[in-house]
């Protein structure tokens, strides 16, 4: 569990553990193959900038902002699935009702 000082804004510190040159960093320090753990102390050796409180803040956004964007995303994505699958339902519904009244003439 982390637990940032004040010098140190979470948000930062997550955006920053996710960026994929600190994950590089994580990943050589994960030890074990079932549930994968980083030690203490290889998490202490993992190297993370510290800017200003005010860039930290700025990042923080960034991050909250592109977390937000891939929640979105995703929603568009799931809802325009529903949508081809009722599109698709609907027109062979179409295309079945055609057929049986074309046969039934």
């Amino acid at each position: 569990i982390l637990k940032p000082n004040e010098r140190v804004i979470p948000g930062f510190l997550s955006w920053c553990i996710n960026q994929s040159s600190v994950q590089v960093q994580v990943r050589e320090q994960r030890t074990g193959a079932g549930a994968p753990m980083i030690p203490r102390q290889g998490f202490m050796d993992i190297y993370i900038p510290l800017p200003s409180l005010e860039i930290q803040e700025k990042h923080a956004e960034l991050g909250a902002l592109l977390s937000r964007e891939y929640t979105l995303r995703r929603k568009v994505l799931e809802e325009t699935e529903i949508l081809h699958a009722v599109i698709g339902y609907k027109a062979l519904e179409k295309l079945f009702r055609a057929a049986k009244e074309k046969k039934d003439e």
